[in-house]
């Protein structure tokens, strides 16, 4: 458990994952984060749900883990709770629905493309989260959430063309999202909520 607020707790569960592929039969290190709230209960039963998840290699220890992955989760107040890590998610309701911003969704003429793997030109196969890994990563920056709905951050990334930092905006809880760059206008694009 690394938050255990009045409303909501979120918990981070390390997992040993089998991994299947043509090339490999792994055991993969894994991690999962979830919360629990009493909008995510069934009935009377405690329910946790996963927001959040990824590798585990690399780290030491749970607490090494935990104290990397914390640093991605951001509580604005008892309901309200935002993660930052390939996107952006905010929940409102104590981790009922989230609403999803991210990168990879922006139009393709705002993003300076990486190399990306051969399979990857296959039918149906979306690579688009390959523009932002490594050093073209997204970094956020002056994050603003508040209780009527508004979400506004700054996102930049080696990604973006012209190097380019974006603001992102959502009046409606995440349901529709809003991106500019410097001078001009990229997207307005649909959000996404769970």
């Amino acid at each position: 458990m690394f938050y255990d607020g009045p409303y909501f707790k979120l918990k981070l569960q390390r997992r040993y994952d089998r991994q299947y592929s043509i090339v490999i039969d792994e055991i993969m290190n894994t991690f999962v984060v979830q919360c629990s709230s009493p909008a995510t209960m069934n009935g009377r039963k405690i329910r946790w749900v996963d927001v959040g998840f990824g590798g585990s290699s690399g780290a030491r220890s749970a607490k090494e883990l935990i104290d990397r992955e914390a640093a991605k989760y951001r509580v604005i107040n008892d309901r309200t709770l935002v993660w930052t890590g390939n996107g952006v998610g905010v929940t409102f309701d104590g981790c009922a629905t989230f609403a999803y911003w991210y990168p990879a969704l922006l139009p393709a003429d705002a993003i300076d493309p990486a190399p990306k793997p051969e399979w990857c030109s296959q039918p149906r196969v979306d690579c688009r989260g390959f523009d932002f890994m490594g050093d073209r990563q997204p970094m956020y920056d002056d994050l603003q959430v508040d209780g009527d709905g508004r979400i506004s951050f700054v996102v930049r990334s080696k990604a973006f063309k012209g190097g380019n930092a974006l603001s992102v905006r959502s009046d409606d809880y995440g349901r529709t999202w809003k991106e500019s760059a410097r001078r001009r206008d990229i997207s307005s694009t649909p959000g996404r909520t769970c």
